[in-house]
């Protein structure tokens, strides 16, 4: 047969080969189709106390995405499980907020608001958590090992444990992120904002009127603990007991502070003998411009030891661009260190250790006992005891100045120091 049209075009190709062309596009395209993941769970949780509990269940183990009504307060009257008022949870799971709170009912019975198990991440946006209250870790979340805690803009008020982390516990191999976060008015023996075996960050976070048995605001107790805090203020966190720092007690691990204040942190203790009005550490520790004032540490006990810090035996720690000021030690007798006392190594670069009080012993400055004290480019001054030295008193440690000015001290700086201190008069 002759071809009539027109002659750029060509014969017409066969009908088969267009149709089973067409076919290959449509088979690869259900195959893409089907290779795509389906789309992650989201809903928006009404204002509805059943509705969040059930919201929460639903994504648990599967994840999802949930948004919470916005200026809702959602209330949790009983538990879910044994100890946590939602469920716990073991994917993927974030939710958001806009000034929204979970809290326990006062009424109910006691439990947790959040547990993240091992291979779950909790993130959480814009929310408070209120009221939480368990016999164990974690008043607010306990994050287990394996598990992860992310926050943002949230606030944690009014939680408590009997064990550690009145605000958050994190178990050892758990990881906690907090930015932009608040923790008040939290309490536990130990840690009353927070309680950290793993590794914490706390960046942008106001720590404020905590109280703990031992640390109102941060602890840690294992060797294999890691905490960052930067941007941070600690402010009038307290502990009424027999332990240490107000604001933070540091047992192992490497912690790093840079950028944050401690201010009007007190530790009050009652017949026995009392350190770190602020911050106790026994981790290897570095502080980068840090302000530690008018804290205090209060006892009727045989020894006050550390207005601002107490570095223990096994202490490590570097002060660098870093202020400990208008700290004091409040006690009856043998009290000693009014800015720092250090028992380990401790080096300050560029740092100054300022207006110090001790009111019933020696060093309003730096108490160095058996530890190892270097300050390079620093400044001791305007401190205070009632006994001599105000500045430095060595007691059978060492003590090496290089470039640093110790002057201004009272009733001396470091004459009466029971070993000499090279480069110090007066």
């Amino acid at each position: 047969m002759l071809w009539r049209g027109n002659p750029r075009s060509g014969p017409p190709r066969p009908a088969g080969r267009r149709w089973a062309s067409l076919a290959g596009v449509v088979a690869l395209s259900g195959t893409a189709l089907a290779a795509m993941p389906a789309p992650a769970y989201a809903a928006s949780v009404p204002c509805n106390d059943a509705a969040l509990v059930t919201a929460v269940a639903g994504v648990a183990t599967t994840g999802g995405t949930l948004t919470l009504a916005p200026g809702c307060t959602y209330t949790l009257t009983a538990a879910d499980n044994p100890n946590n008022g939602l469920a716990v949870i073991t994917a993927s799971v974030s939710i958001t907020g806009a000034n929204s709170t979970i809290q326990r009912s006062s009424t109910a019975p006691s439990f947790r608001i959040f547990e993240v198990g091992s291979g779950g991440t909790l993130s959480l946006t814009g929310l408070t958590l209120r009221g939480g209250s368990v016999s164990g870790q974690g008043g607010g979340v306990r994050v287990d090992s394996g598990g992860t805690l992310n926050t943002t803009r949230t606030q944690f008020i009014n939680n408590t444990a009997s064990g550690v982390g009145g605000g958050v516990s994190v178990s050892t191999g758990g990881t906690s992120t907090s930015s932009g976060d608040t923790y008040s008015d939290n309490s536990a023996t130990s840690g009353g904002a927070v309680s950290s075996e793993g590794t914490t960050t706390l960046t942008n976070a106001t720590v404020t009127r905590n109280e703990g048995g031992e640390a109102g605001g941060v602890n840690n107790d294992t060797d294999s603990s890691n905490i960052t805090i930067s941007n941070s203020t600690f402010t009038r966190n307290v502990v009424n007991g027999d332990g240490d720092g107000a604001a933070g007690d540091f047992d192992g691990g490497t912690v790093k502070i840079s950028n944050s204040s401690f201010s009007l942190n007190t530790t009050t203790i009652v017949g026995t003998d009392a350190f770190a009005g602020a911050i106790y550490n026994d981790a290897n520790m570095t502080m980068t411009g840090v302000v530690i004032t008018r804290n205090t540490l209060r006892s009727d006990g045989t020894f006050a030891e550390g207005g601002g810090i107490y570095n223990d035996l096994d202490g490590n720690l570097t002060l660098v661009n870093t202020s400990v000021n208008a700290n004091s030690v409040i006690g009856t007798a043998d009290d000693d260190g009014g800015g720092i006392y250090n028992d380990g190594t401790l080096a300050l670069q560029r740092s100054t250790v300022n207006a110090n009080t001790v009111t019933n012993g020696v060093a309003g400055g730096i108490f160095n006992d058996t530890g190892t004290l270097t300050a390079t480019g620093s400044t001791i001054s305007g401190n205070t005891s009632s006994d001599a030295p105000g500045g430095i008193s060595n007691d059978s440690g060492t003590v090496t100045l290089t470039g640093s000015v110790v002057g201004g001290n009272k009733p001396t700086n470091c004459a009466g120091s029971p070993t000499p201190i090279a480069g110090c008069t007066g």
